[in-house]
């Protein structure tokens, strides 16, 4: 993922040794032939084998005597990213070691990661978050799907587990019964008690997406950016009521850990509200990627009096072959393309450390391509920031 390279940069860069560890899938990705990267490991896939990678974990952990934990979850990944870390504070407790692990706990972790909890929770804070539906059941959702019901409100229907296929459907409702009938009835769609999913209420209006770190109670490092539901560009916004929300969120809960938070502010009331939260790092860390102030942030955040933010004037970063992309599909992008690449920076390459931009492109890609094909699954699109397939069952 890039967002792991530049973890790995900012540390490197402020005089670490910095380890990386992948599941065993992901042996080719090319974060591994960065500059930044004094060794590499794979581990097993943890919702596979979740013993066995904590294990592995700890015994890298015990061999290389680590002093910093930052896992840069997947989404199906963080809760075991947040066992790993209490596995590892044990230990390091045992052997008189110091160790910080960004991650929250694994109970936090789950229940902010589910958009229902998240959001009883945060209202139970007194902040702003879209009313909700829990819905368990296709007769459930039909019965919910009319005005009586639902009143004025529009509601998006999202899954309340990962989905990286169903999440860009954006079913609305009320809707025609015919319609949403046809969409239940899905092979693909599956709600019952086991797997819930969620409606919310649609709020419209801009989107935002922001990174934050928090320790303590304590916002230490925070960035914005407008988003979308496959972002490609990152920009830092400064949006004062998105770092507000979040330093009453951190403060009120007594949070440690990496957050994530996505907003809509709404073009009726110009109220926030949070739509959802993820508890691991984002991609919109790419801001910071000339902010060497970063590394402190995650070293010594006790050491932090005012939050890090991205740097003023800083460039945005994109991604060179998403931006190609966009001008292949649509040749009247090219003056947006210029715009784009002459004002940013690319969120992976640098001219002191290129293999990472060569191994994602060439490697790490077309491998991933090959696996996909031959096991037959499903696929939507190639995700360059991430550095995945969006395939059905991914991660």
């Amino acid at each position: 993922m890039t967002k792991a390279l530049h973890v790995c940069r900012h540390l490197h860069a402020a005089g670490w040794r910095v380890l990386l560890l992948e599941t065993h899938k992901y042996w080719h990705v090319g974060s591994r032939f960065s500059s930044a990267v004094d060794k590499f490991y794979t581990v097993p896939v943890p919702e596979d084998h979740p013993a066995e990678c904590v294990e592995e974990i700890l015994s890298i952990a015990a061999l290389e005597g680590i002093n910093l934990f930052i896992p840069v979850s997947s989404p199906i990944s963080s809760v075991y990213d947040a066992l790993a870390a209490e596995a590892l504070e044990a230990q390091a407790a045992g052997a008189g070691r110091n160790i910080r692990c960004w991650t929250l706990p694994p109970a936090t972790t789950a229940m902010l990661d589910n958009k229902a909890s998240f959001s009883d929770y945060a209202r139970s804070l007194d902040l702003t978050v879209p009313e909700h539906h829990v819905v368990t059941s296709p007769q459930q959702l039909l019965k919910l799907n009319s005005q009586q019901v639902l009143g004025a409100k529009t509601f998006v229907l999202k899954n309340l587990s990962y989905d990286s296929v169903h999440r860009a459907d954006l079913v609305k409702l009320p809707c025609p019964q015919d319609q949403l009938v046809a969409y239940v009835n899905r092979a693909d769609v599956i709600i019952t008690e086991q797997q819930p999913w969620i409606l919310q209420e649609f709020i419209r209006g801009k989107e935002y997406s922001c990174y934050s770190l928090a320790a303590n109670g304590r916002l230490v490092a925070h960035s914005d950016t407008l988003a979308e539901l496959s972002n490609l560009n990152f920009a830092h916004q400064g949006h004062p009521g998105i770092q507000q929300w979040v330093t009453d969120f951190i403060t009120r809960s007594n949070a440690s850990g990496q957050l994530c938070f996505d907003f809509m502010e709404s073009s009726d009331d110009g109220q926030l509200y949070c739509i959802e939260c993820n508890p691991r790092t984002s991609t919109v860390i790419t801001e910071f990627h000339d902010n060497a102030q970063l590394a402190k942030a995650f070293a010594s955040p006790d050491e932090v009096i005012q939050p890090v933010l991205p740097l003023p004037g800083s460039r945005a970063a994109y991604w060179w072959w998403n931006e190609m992309a966009r001008l292949a599909m649509n040749p009247g992008y090219l003056p947006q393309l210029i715009r784009v690449v002459s004002s940013g920076v690319d969120a992976v390459y640098r001219p002191d450390d290129p293999l990472p931009f060569l191994g994602l492109h060439y490697l790490q890609i077309p491998v991933l391509l090959l696996g996909n094909i031959m096991r037959g699954n499903p696929w939507k699109k190639v995700d360059l920031c991430i550095g995945k397939i969006v395939e059905l069952y991914g991660d």
